[in-house]
């Protein structure tokens, strides 16, 4: 349970542990970056389907180096697109099989979890904004999802409409919340209203980060949602507040924190 790294050398050690070891070494892989993303594509849509036996998976737009530099990201940005179309490649050939995903964008992505059903998913955590004006395609869903951690922050009514929608069978939620507006302090206070669905049994909300300096616009917008946040985990006891996420560049956990996550779960320790 790792990067892919022992399966590798497996398939280097002789010919009968290269063919025993083929059903086994893509069941627990990280792909980081686009040139690996791209190359996986091809791979696995290559690999005959009993063979394509991945069960845990880290997926990153971007390379360790690019995702910690701003001025590496052009190129990047310039081939966005056919990242998230690989990205899709890939979900569909693992989609019968795949349980755990990790996730790591910088760039804002177009859905609002996935592009693409997957059935059998049972965990997914992903990193990076999304797209909040986008349609949500209601037929793309995550039946068997039961833990799912978002540490972008988004508005609540996103929240309930584009992401819980989706997700019928959802236990464990882990989320952001942002201090960025004073609608997501109305926003949080009309979830009190509406409430969160019937099947969460635990909801983990990291409170934003608190402003520094002394502005008073900023530090009452802040009061505000933190006012929410405390009214809505007194008055619903699934809920639990959780220090800030510690952001690093874009606003954004580190692609190091995203992926000793993704090592957390790849050894079977839950993070809920």
């Amino acid at each position: 349970m790792d990067d892919g790294r022992t399966g590798r050398a497996l398939s280097l050690v002789s010919r009968f542990v290269h063919e025993t070891s083929k059903a086994y070494k893509l069941q627990s892989i990280a792909v980081i970056g686009q040139t690996q993303l791209f190359a996986f594509a091809d791979l696995i849509e290559h690999t005959p389907i009993h063979l394509r036996r991945v069960d845990c998976i880290f997926l990153s737009a971007h390379s360790r180096h690019t995702a910690s530099d701003p001025r590496a990201l052009s190129p990047e940005y310039v081939r966005k697109q056919d990242v998230y179309f690989a990205l899709e490649r890939i979900l569909r050939a693992i989609s019968s099989c795949v349980r755990i995903i990790h996730a790591f964008f910088v760039f804002i992505r177009p859905f609002a979890l996935l592009p693409v059903s997957l059935p059998v998913l049972e965990e997914l955590v992903i990193h990076g904004p999304m797209d909040t004006s986008i349609d949500v395609d209601r037929s793309i869903q995550f039946t068997a999802l039961k833990h799912l951690n978002l540490s972008t922050p988004c508005h609540p009514a996103v929240l309930l409409d584009k992401v819980l929608q989706s997700t019928p069978s959802l236990v464990n939620l882990r989320i952001s919340a942002s201090d960025r507006s004073s609608l997501h302090a109305m926003g949080w206070s009309a979830v009190i209203k509406s409430s969160f669905p019937a099947h969460l049994r635990r909801i983990l909300i990291h409170a934003p980060t608190k402003p520094k300096g002394e502005f008073l616009e900023t530090l009452g917008v802040y009061n505000r949602i933190m006012l929410a946040l405390r009214v809505l985990a007194d008055s619903d006891q699934r809920v639990t507040l959780l220090l800030p996420i510690q952001l690093h560049l874009f606003s954004m956990v580190s692609i190091q924190d995203a992926e000793a996550t993704w090592n957390v779960s790849a050894a079977g320790i839950p993070w809920w």
